[in-house]
């Protein structure tokens, strides 16, 4: 199986960057069916979410598709909920059964999100030079940076913002998620995207540069506490990690360029979903 798991974690990268992902539960629950120790899958996949998301997050930052103030706004408060749940113990039979609920929930999710694509709202064709009033099922608080920091496209895709996202339920979302992150080793971009698709209007990019950004800063959060309670992993652990580090960087180099430039948004959601799905249940059956 290890000599499979570069193959396997490359291509998982590359998939799960298109969408702004890092690919972590994915990485866990792929480590999770090896004979790896329990408390030793978040300190392998962890660096991996690390460097496919902070590959997509730099790239779509440089790019001005990253609603900044709303990302440090959640992360204020799912960082440290990470670095927390980094720190708790929990035996093996419990953390795959908390990955595979938290695979099933973001994979019914995307299902539902990219099987019913009316249910979002669409930019009007003046939607770069007027503001468009986009619909609301729930409002969470957040208010969009001001328009004159943006260019033509990123207006365009700034005006799609609900006018109130973050109140105490984003608050509470992104401590409740960043906490289990950090028990699961995930960064927890597959769990907030649903939200992001379902209680705002942000354009496709703009998710995925909040989601990459959300997974960076939790990982690396998430990594500490994982490193403080269980220690460094011995060398042979070392090596499996770099050598899926690389695997994983050259398939977040080529997901995150196809991001970048053309991204089929309602094929990627239908596609990672099903294996989300497909991977929980593997999981929960354990």
């Amino acid at each position: 199986m290890q000599l499979l798991l570069p193959g396997v974690f490359f291509v998982t990268a590359l998939l799960y960057s298109t969408a702004g992902f890092g690919g972590g539960s994915t990485y866990s629950a792929v480590l999770s069916q090896t004979s790896l120790p329990r408390f030793m899958i978040p300190l392998v996949s962890l660096p991996c979410n690390i460097v496919v998301s902070g590959t997509g997050f730099f790239r779509l930052l440089r790019s001005g598709e990253v609603p900044v103030r709303q990302l440090l706004r959640i992360t204020l408060v799912s960082v440290p909920a990470a670095f927390l749940g980094g720190l708790v113990p929990v035996s093996r039979r419990l953390f795959v059964l908390l990955l595979g609920i938290l695979l099933l929930y973001a994979g019914v999710q995307a299902l539902i999100t990219h099987l019913i694509p009316t249910s979002r709202p669409t930019p009007s064709p003046g939607a770069d030079t007027a503001p468009v009033t986009p619909r609301r099922p729930l409002s969470l608080g957040i208010r969009p940076d001001p328009p004159a920091r943006f260019s033509a496209q990123e207006s365009r895709e700034q005006s799609l913002l609900p006018q109130n996202f973050p109140g105490p339920f984003l608050y509470a979302a992104g401590t409740a998620i960043g906490f289990v992150s950090g028990i699961t080793g995930i960064g927890g971009g597959i769990v907030l995207s649903p939200l992001l698709w379902r209680y705002t209007s942000l354009a496709p990019r703009a998710i995925a540069g909040m989601s990459s950004g959300f997974i960076l800063l939790n990982s690396l959060a998430g990594l500490s506490g994982q490193i403080i309670k269980s220690g460094l992993p011995d060398s042979s652990i070392l090596n499996l990690t770099a050598g899926l580090v690389i695997a994983v960087a050259l398939g977040g180099q080529i997901g995150s360029r196809i991001l970048t430039r053309s991204i089929s948004v309602r094929v990627l959601g239908i596609g990672t979903g099903s294996l989300l799905v497909a991977a929980a249940i593997r999981l929960i059956g354990m």
